[in-house]
């Protein structure tokens, strides 16, 4: 472990940001980062096409006239959670590219 100010991380590196400062994890040969890229981009076009069902349902006035409050709100907090899930690893695959 090696505690620095200042990082420049390299192409692969892992982060994670906590209260001390941000973590970073070289990867680059430990994992296949064009398989890593792969999996990852596979991954964000499922999230995406949820979130896209999750938009549309929520901007349907018959789904919000009809459903029970609960399920709507249930369906707010999935829309916002697929959002975050996304930012995630949009991010994620930034670092392995």
């Amino acid at each position: 472990l090696t505690l620095v100010s200042h990082h420049t991380p390299a192409r692969g590196d892992a982060s994670a940001v906590v209260a001390l400062g941000t973590i970073y994890l070289p990867l680059a040969g430990v994992i296949d980062l064009a398989e890593e890229a792969r999996r990852i981009e596979k991954e964000l076009g499922k999230l995406r096409r949820d979130h896209q069902i999750v938009v549309q349902k929520l901007q349907s006035e018959n789904f919000l006239k009809r459903a029970p409050a609960d399920l709507v709100a249930q369906e707010r907090t999935r829309q916002e959670e697929l959002a975050e899930k996304i930012v995630h690893l949009e991010k994620r695959l930034a670092e392995v590219r």
